[in-house]
């Protein structure tokens, strides 16, 4: 739901509209938020939703500051002569609410109700939620970023655009080395807080400040965007610890399986860290990187640990291993993140994929057809390089 305006209570009395025979709880007045309802009959009176109208016909809604388009509708249940009137979520905002109900939905005493209102229920203007913490702290200096927690203080005061949840719409975004990288932020509330967490496309590591601006016009607290953008920073520095050795190295496989993790020295202090973060491996899709896998590590007895993911990756292409800062101690010192690149190819020679073809046509990992049915010697004018060859990729040298 995007709310995007200030509105302020009025003072009205609060005056019950609704028929006499029904009775409606919680009362009319003031309220601290909208969402369950219930309609009971009063003494000697039944009241039941009258089986001629189809729920999707006629539908109670709610009516805020006295606007003729509804604000909400409800979901309307009946059991035993009382009517429930929920709404998915609470409403918080400052305002005048009525529930307006149709004529035909009930029957009371066998009979269709008429039309009935009741209300005013009146939220009245609050202050805005304080901010209870932000983690990591801003301001601090962290080895890396793999995500931001800002907690707001009250349930549903704090919402963010529906276009700030999917990184190919957001306009959330961190800034590092002046390169903007989209992030994403997940909600969650509880009865005395809301919490979005922001996590950038993939994790920021290196040296420098790093900083998240969440615009004025993507979220909007208590009912009103903030009259200026929301930003935090942090300062990058590399963890203390050494660097890892990972087998295999960066480089061209025909497949990507188990990895053997070890420190630089051999040193049999290495233990697994408290990083809260996995090991992952990313395949390039065009300009970005899709997780594949999570990995998980088991050690081997000699300060070498094996990460695995029960998976064996054969599709040709670019991949990228992540492991997240913190994952190992060497020496009780953390270790850097860091990222391993690999690039997996079709084994085999040319003449091989060929199978003594005299023809070839040979498309590159664009889509672009860099030879159609040419002569199979037409690929000495080609560059270096993975190519896709009568259908199979091939890694070209020559």
């Amino acid at each position: 739901m995007k709310i995007f305006s200030t509105l302020t209570a009025g003072l009205l009395m609060p005056v019950a509209l609704f028929a006499a025979d029904l009775n409606i709880s919680p009362a009319v007045g003031t309220v601290s938020n909208i969402q369950n309802f219930t309609l009971s009959a009063a003494s000697g009176t039944t009241v039941v939703m009258n089986p001629d109208v189809a729920a999707v016909d006629l539908t109670v809604k709610l009516i805020k500051d006295g606007n003729t388009d509804p604000y909400a509708t409800f979901v309307t249940t009946a059991d035993n002569d009382a009517i429930t009137l929920s709404l998915v979520a609470p409403i918080t905002y400052a305002g005048n609410y009525t529930i307006s109900v149709p004529a035909g939905l009930f029957l009371i005493n066998d009979a269709p109700n008429t039309a009935m209102e009741f209300g005013p229920y009146v939220i009245e203007q609050r202050q805005a939620p304080k901010e209870l913490f932000v983690t990591p702290g801003a301001g601090t200096t962290v080895p890396e970023i793999a995500g931001v927690a800002i907690c707001w203080q009250g349930y549903g005061e704090v919402f963010l655009s529906y276009d700030d949840l999917d990184y190919s719409t957001t306009k959330v975004f961190f800034e590092f080395n002046g390169e903007k990288i989209p992030a994403v932020g997940l909600i969650d509330a509880d009865e005395i807080s809301t919490t979005y967490t922001f996590t950038p496309q993939e994790s920021i590591t290196g040296e420098g400040r790093v900083r998240l601006t969440i615009p004025k016009e993507e979220i909007t607290i208590a009912g009103a965007h903030p009259d200026r953008d929301i930003t935090y920073y942090w300062d990058l520095k590399r963890a203390e610890g050494s660097s890892l050795i990972v087998t295999p190295g960066a480089g061209e496989l025909s497949e990507i399986n188990t990895f053997k993790i070890a420190a630089p020295d051999g040193s049999p202090e290495m233990v697994l860290g408290n990083s809260g973060y996995d090991i992952n491996l990313y395949m390039r899709e065009g300009s970005d990187w899709a997780i594949l896998a999570n990995y998980t590590c088991v050690a081997n007895g000699d300060g070498t640990y094996t990460a695995s993911c029960g998976q064996t990756y054969t599709t040709p292409g670019s991949y990228r291993l992540f492991i997240p800062s913190g994952y190992f101690r060497i020496a009780n010192k953390i270790t850097p993140a860091m990222n391993v690149y690999y690039t997996v190819t079709t084994s085999g020679s040319v003449n091989e994929i060929l199978d003594g073809a005299a023809n070839v046509t040979v498309v590159s990992l664009d889509g672009t057809v860099l030879l159609n049915n040419a002569p199979a010697d037409a690929l000495n004018s080609l560059e270096n390089g993975l190519y896709i060859i009568n259908g199979k990729a091939v890694l070209l040298r020559k």
